[in-house]
Parts: structure tokens; C-alpha cells; sequence
């Protein structure tokens, strides 16, 4: 598309930033006692430490011995002055091995993890022992199908009110793509909070006093105020609807800023204020750029004018600028979640990501095509830029 303004981002937003979003990364960290020690006497408690902060009341420990029996006192509980961390008290224990387990979420991106361990009192865990330990961490299919549509959602209703703003798109043609993006949105955020209450496995009243539920109640408050805007955007006049299309997009902006809050970004140890600007300008300038494309190819739909070639320049300009801040800000958090460039084929995050960037090159060959042939064409004819754009969307897509 114009400026190699491809539906490219589509394919960053579903397949790259959700998998991001959902890469789990909330596993154990460190423990005390840790996985395999000999001890010589009870420890009084269990420290386990996350990469990620857990959400403690809807956190389990549990320590049991070869026969079943549980040995923990109580809930587990946060740590003061160390929030990756909880404890759990345990009584006196007999000479043997002891199995740890746990199940968390995270107060971050609401992804669960399950893990076990085990530890000896004046015994050494056997092989056996060894063998029975687990750990395991993942998002739901329903979680990255529930963000995916939320993220989507967002990018149409975006890029609807910067079609308006930078007067590239359609009137009715805009309201519509907003309308339909926050459907998108509401539907995406309606699973995704069914995704993270199964997650849980608490009532949907008890998640929603916690901080997973905190933000999934901020994105339904934004989500309402989007929903005002859309209606007041029905409105003939034009500059009552330049301005409700405006208060939209701002909205899906700062759904996109509490999404982003609440996602694997958020939990970095490394400036994690920065690494959620980052992600959030990832997400504002990918709606900007691929909510704006579908904004502007249907405002061009019918015969080719003066006008619509205009705008065709318009969205050139602007898609430009979203696209240097996609790869800036594509560039800082790959190599944040990336311990070494050689994990781009050794892990299954790097190998997401190097079929992300093959996807964009093969998009922005197209787009570039685009650029030097549909641009200059479009006076006269704007086939070409809908024909090489259907297959930057068939791609994407």
C-alpha cells in the first residue's frame, strides 16, 4: 500500500504482539529450599520466586510428603519487600522427601504457571523424585484467540479515527469501521475475561477485586467511552463528528495503554515504564497505520479522482511516520524478550519472531510496489492499489 502502508501490521498485531502478550513467562524464578536439596532439619517455611509479580490470593503452595500428607500451614502469603515473591509456613516435618507444588497467576498478565519440586529432610531425593517434578506455564487458546480480536478491535477502531483526522477516509465509511473494531473489542474483551476467570478458577466477583480484574474493568470503562463517542459520530454535522471520531480514537489509544500495562511488557526488571511506552506505541502506531489502510481503502472505493488521490498522498505521509515508530519500537522489545540473537532459532518466541519478520519483508515487497506503481497511478486509476493491497491483506491475513 501507499508508503508500503501494507495490511502488514495485521500479522504484527495477531501473530507478533499477541504472541508476545501471551508468551508465558511466569515461572518460578528461585526457590527456598531449592529443587534437590538435602536438608538437615525442617525449614519453617517455602519461599517461591516468580519472573513475574503472582497475585497472591489466588495463589497456591502446597507441600506434601510421599504419602500425601500436606505439611503447610495456611494460605500463601506475599513477601514484604520482595513482591516476585510468596510464602508459605510448614510444620515440623520427618526425616524424608517433600513435594512442593504450586499454582499462580500472574497479577500481571493473568497467566497461570504450575510447577513441583522436591527437597529431602536428612534424605536425598531419589531419581524417582526427580522424575515426578513439573513445571509448566501457558496461555489458553481462548486467552490468544479473546487478545487477538481485543487487539484487532482496537487497530480498526484507531485507525477509523485517524482516517477522519487526517481526512483520508470515508464519513460513513469511518464510523463504520469504528463501530465494527469496537464489536471486535467488546467480544475480545468479554473472552478474554472468561479466559483469565477460568484462569483463576474463582467466581467472576473475587477476580474482579484483584489486579487482573482491575484492568479488565479500566479496558471496559475506556471501551464505554469509545462507545459514546461512536454514537455522537453519527451526527451530520461534520465538525461534531470530527471531534467524536477523535475522542474515539483517543479512547482506543488508551485501552491500547491499559492493555499493554497489563500484559508480559509490564513485568520486565529492566525500566518496565519504558518497555510499556514502548509496547503501546507499538500497538497505537500499528492501528494508525493498518486501521487507517482499511479506513482508506474504503474511502476510495468507486472511480478515481482528484480527491481520492489526495488522500491516497495523505495516508503516504502518515504511514510513513507509523511505520519507522512500528520498527523502532518492534526492533527494542524483540531484542528485550531475545537473551541472545541466536534464540531467534533456538526458542520458540525467536522462531515466532523470525516468521514475523519473513512475513513483513514479503508484505513490504509488495508494499513497495505499491509505493512506485499505485501511488503515482492513483489520479487515474486505482486498481492497481487495490489489487496489490488485497494481496497485502490476503498475506497478512
Amino acid at each position: 500500500m501507499p508508503r508500503r502502508c501494507a495490511i502488514l501490521t495485521l500479522a504484527a498485531v495477531v501473530f507478533g504482539s499477541t504472541c508476545d502478550e501471551v508468551w508465558a513467562h511466569a515461572g518460578l524464578r528461585a526457590s527456598s529450599p531449592v529443587a534437590g536439596a538435602t536438608l538437615g532439619d525442617t525449614p519453617k517455611v517455602v519461599q517461591l520466586t516468580f519472573w513475574e509479580k503472582p497475585e497472591s490470593s489466588l495463589s497456591e503452595i502446597r507441600v506434601l510428603d510421599t504419602n500425601g500428607r500436606a505439611y503447610q500451614i495456611g494460605r500463601a502469603e506475599a513477601v514484604a519487600g520482595s513482591p516476585l515473591s510468596l510464602v508459605v509456613r510448614i510444620r515440623p516435618a520427618d526425616r524424608g522427601v517433600y513435594t512442593v507444588s504450586w499454582r499462580t497467576l500472574s497479577s500481571v498478565d493473568g497467566h497461570s504457571t504450575a510447577g513441583a519440586f522436591v527437597f529431602g529432610v536428612r534424605m536425598k531425593p531419589t531419581a524417582l523424585a526427580w522424575a515426578s517434578a513439573t513445571a509448566s506455564a501457558s496461555a489458553s487458546p481462548l486467552e490468544v484467540i479473546a487478545r487477538g480480536l481485543l487487539l484487532v478491535g482496537l487497530v480498526m477502531l484507531l485507525g477509523a479515527a485517524a482516517a477522519t483526522a487526517g481526512r483520508f477516509g470515508g464519513a460513513r465509511s469511518d464510523a463504520a469501521l469504528g463501530a465494527a473494531g469496537w464489536l471486535l473489542a467488546v467480544a475480545g474483551l468479554f473472552l478474554l475475561a472468561v479466559a483469565q476467570r477460568r484462569n483463576a478458577g474463582v467466581p467472576a466477583a473475587v477476580l474482579l477485586h484483584t489486579a487482573i480484574g482491575k484492568a479488565l474493568r479500566t479496558r471496559a470503562l475506556v471501551l464505554a467511552a469509545a462507545a459514546g463517542a461512536l454514537l455522537a459520530a453519527r451526527s451530520e454535522r461534520p465538525r461534531t463528528r470530527r471531534v467524536a471520531m477523535a475522542t474515539a480514537g483517543l479512547a482506543a489509544a488508551a485501552a491500547m495503554a491499559v492493555h499493554a500495562a497489563a500484559g508480559h511488557a509490564a513485568a520486565v526488571i529492566r525500566l518496565p515504564a519504558a518497555t510499556v511506552g514502548a509496547q503501546w506505541a507499538h500497538f497505537a502506531a500499528v492501528g494508525i497505520w493498518i486501521g487507517g489502510l482499511a479506513a482508506l481503502l474504503l474511502g476510495i472505493r468507486g472511480d478515481a479522482s482528484p480527491e481520492k488521490a489526495a488522500a491516497v498522498r495523505r495516508f503516504s505521509r502518515i504511514a510513513a511516520a507509523a511505520l519507522l515508530v512500528v520498527i523502532v519500537t518492534g526492533v527494542w522489545r524483540t531484542i528485550d524478550g531475545l537473551s541472545a540473537w541466536r534464540d531467534l532459532l533456538a526458542t520458540g518466541y525467536g522462531r515466532a519472531v523470525a516468521a514475523k519478520i519473513a512475513l513483513l519483508v514479503a508484505i513490504a515487497a509488495l508494499g513497495a510496489l505499491n509505493r512506485w506503481r499505485s501511488v503515482p497511478a492513483a489520479a487515474t486509476s486505482l486498481r492497481p492499489l487495490r489489487r496489490i493491497g488485497a494481496a497485502e491483506i490476503a498475506l497478512a491475513a
